[in-house]
């Protein structure tokens, strides 16, 4: 094997020892952040380099985070997937709590961002590896929610004054505000959840039908799952609502009391049309559905060696068809492209049902908002909608990206999904976008980090009750200079976007036009 240049990495896990001119390389430590322990002589294997070539340095973990906050080598710690024990070409995959019976010579790090990093530990001291690994498992699995590094950051935890802000959806005026750009008639706010009273996965404030009084709101809170009830998301200017719903609990008396919900959104409408009801569990994958086609999806797309990558080439798109990720895809945009068609084309309101309204529920009413509302396919509106759909309305961000060891159970990529659904109408409507794809990917890796408060909870309670207790760093899709400096920031808006009158153009063909098209013709 060729020698190795003398060079440095680093990792979240991070490298560091030596610069290239011979002077030790200290890490910059963000605030807050401790060096755990130091293994020395590690070889970093080049990626399908068939482990043959690699960099020499020390292996560094310590408790933080490509950007601002995370150099190009770092692996962030929440941001690992897997850790996996290599030996003789079989691998183990070490979890917390149950050691290594042997010693370990090659370490095989997964990332959620489908990155795979290869270590070699054969010349670092027996101890220094043994450590190392031990605090490698046991720091990218915590134990408990309140052991991520988001709650021992030390830095600025506000927003900058120099990015617009935008509406975070915990009070009453925000959601004014959001009705009153819309237009919004036959809806109304109500406040009824202060401090969580009635209901801890519902924010404080929130819009149901104008027609349902305090008294039938908190009827239905302790009778549909999860004590939700039924909420407004969006109006069209034609007047027809978009709403979602849970289900009725299974033993609940009030066996009409979704037919009384479904007929305040039917008085909410200027016609009193009836509105269409979607049972997205009908429709749709399930959560485990989903988790399961990513898991295959993850397989097909993070080789190992170069011999892997030419087993799978030749029945790459095959295989990836087999993975049912893209038809997961492909069955959320042609539902949404249904549920736009009733409400902008025939005037329908339409009630979207899921269990308890915050998996696939936000995830469609995000994709329908897109289509419709120009607002939202701006970087603020994009924000504000990820805010309000999923935010401020219990989207189990803590669970369903596995922040916490031992909920492996409720993991499922369901935010990634609603990224990708994004992506490919970003791909067939550039212009009609004012971010790009970067900003997509971008947003991703702040959900991935575990530092940004957007992604780190289950519902609102669990969101303010942190907030008292700690500093945590707020917008991960507003604050996005915490992120990327000012020429990377430039990237997020695509090059061809037109703005004009408050509504994107893609070459005389508006989002708005494209739904009067065929799923076929659409989605192709």
């Amino acid at each position: 094997m060729p020698k190795a240049n003398k060079a440095t990495f680093k990792s979240y896990v991070e490298g560091s020892g030596k610069t290239n001119d011979g002077c030790p390389q200290e890490p910059s430590l963000l605030p807050g952040e401790l060096v755990i322990t130091v293994a020395s002589q590690v070889l970093r294997f080049i990626p399908f380099g068939e482990q043959k070539q690699g960099l020499l340095g020390n292996l560094q973990l310590y408790t933080e985070q490509r950007n601002r906050l995370v150099g190009s080598d770092d692996i962030v710690l929440n941001n690992v997937d897997a850790v996996y024990q290599v030996s003789k070409g079989r691998k183990k995959l070490l979890v917390p709590g149950i050691g290594s019976t042997t010693v370990v010579k090659n370490l095989e790090i997964h990332c959620k961002d489908f990155q795979i990093h290869n270590f070699s530990l054969k010349a670092t001291p027996k101890d220094e590896a043994k450590r190392l690994i031990n605090a490698i498992v046991h720091h990218t699995m915590p134990s408990r929610h309140d052991l991520l590094f988001a709650f021992e950051y030390r830095g600025d935890a506000e927003p900058d004054d120099r990015i617009p802000q935008v509406s975070r959806f915990n009070g009453h005026w925000d959601w004014e505000a959001e009705m009153s750009r819309l237009q919004a008639k036959g809806f109304k706010v109500i406040d009824i959840n202060t401090r969580f009273q009635h209901s801890e996965n519902l924010p404080e404030s929130f819009v149901v039908p104008s027609s349902l009084s305090n008294n039938d709101i908190l009827l239905a809170l302790t009778n549909f799952a999860n004590y939700r009830c039924p909420t407004w998301s969006y109006s069209h200017s034609n007047g027809a609502a978009l709403v979602r719903m849970p289900f009725l609990l299974p033993n609940s008396e009030m066996e009409d009391l979704e037919a009384k919900m479904l007929t305040a959104v039917k008085i909410s409408h200027p016609e009193q049309k009836a509105p269409k009801v979607y049972s997205l569990l009908e429709m749709l994958p399930t959560i485990r559905d989903i988790q399961v086609s990513y898991e295959k999806l993850r397989v097909l797309c993070m080789p190992t060696t170069l011999k892997d990558v030419e087993s799978t080439d030749v029945v790459w798109y095959s295989e990836l068809c087999n993975t049912k990720w893209m038809y997961s895809v492909y069955t959320l945009l042609k539902l949404s492209l249904r549920i736009v068609d009733y409400i902008s084309n025939e005037g329908f309101s339409v009630v979207i049902k899921e269990k308890d309204s915050r998996d696939l529920s936000p995830l469609v009413a995000c994709l329908v908002q897109l289509l419709l509302d120009p607002h939202t396919r701006t970087i603020q509106g994009f924000q504000s909608l990820v805010e309000r759909e999923w935010v401020a309305m219990g989207h189990r961000f803590k669970d369903r990206l596995g922040l916490v060891h031992g909920t492996e159970a409720e993991k499922s990529p369901i935010f990634l999904l609603f990224l990708d659904c994004v992506w490919q109408l970003l791909q067939q409507f550039p212009s009609a976008f004012q971010f790009s794809e970067m900003y997509l990917t971008s947003i991703w890796d702040s959900a991935c980090f575990g530092l940004f408060e957007n992604f780190l909870f289950n519902c609102s309670r669990e969101h303010e009750n942190a907030k008292s207790d700690t500093r945590l760093i707020y917008g991960a899709s507003s604050s996005s200079n915490k992120l990327l400096n000012p020429a990377q920031l430039s990237y997020f808006e695509t090059p061809i976007s037109v703005y004009l009158e408050n509504s994107f153009v893609h070459d005389g063909l508006s989002m708005e036009d494209s739904c009067s098209l065929g799923p076929d013709e659409t989605l192709s």
